[in-house]
């Protein structure tokens, strides 16, 4: 019978050893996931936008514009804009080859004929593809924009995670 007990004891010290062993093997596993995570994680990456638009339509203060941008990354771009006072609210789609980024922001015009000044900031709050995880919430937006027919230049500069 106490052949049988220490076996006993034997097997449960062992049992024990083992589940301390895997218990450890797994937090060290999970930790090393986490630093792979945190060191792929990407740099912010500095993106410049040079944009050339053109009102496509217009109702009351509401202006659609379409155009292209070329920079960083190139390809069509479209504006929805609301205009108040000296403040313009815009929200914009942006595709690329890559995929597709999409946010909002807002501009001060500083009117002037025949052209206007425009500075302000845009968030890139939306991607899709590429850009799935994007994350750029400072970016500076400025241009001018031609007073008679809302023909706009704008480049867009700043930091953005992807």
């Amino acid at each position: 019978m106490r052949d049988g007990r220490q076996l006993g004891r034997g097997a449960a010290t062992l049992v024990a050893l083992l589940s301390c062993l895997v218990a450890a093997g797994a937090a060290s596993a999970l930790a090393t996931a986490h630093a792979a995570r945190a060191a792929a994680s990407p740099q912010p990456q500095q993106v410049t936008e040079d944009g050339t638009l053109v009102r496509i339509a217009r109702h009351g203060t509401d202006i659609m514009e379409r155009g292209t941008a070329t920079g960083t990354y190139d390809g069509p771009i479209w504006f929805q804009i609301k205009a108040e006072e000296n403040t313009v609210y815009f929200s914009f789609q942006f595709r690329t080859h890559l995929g597709e980024i999409s946010g909002s922001g807002s501009i001060r015009v500083r009117a002037a004929s025949p052209r206007s000044t425009i500075t302000g900031t845009v968030a890139a709050t939306h991607g899709t593809g590429y850009f799935a995880h994007i994350s750029a919430p400072h970016l500076q937006v400025s241009g001018t924009m031609v007073t008679a027919t809302d023909a706009t230049n704008l480049q867009v500069q700043g930091a953005m995670r992807r």
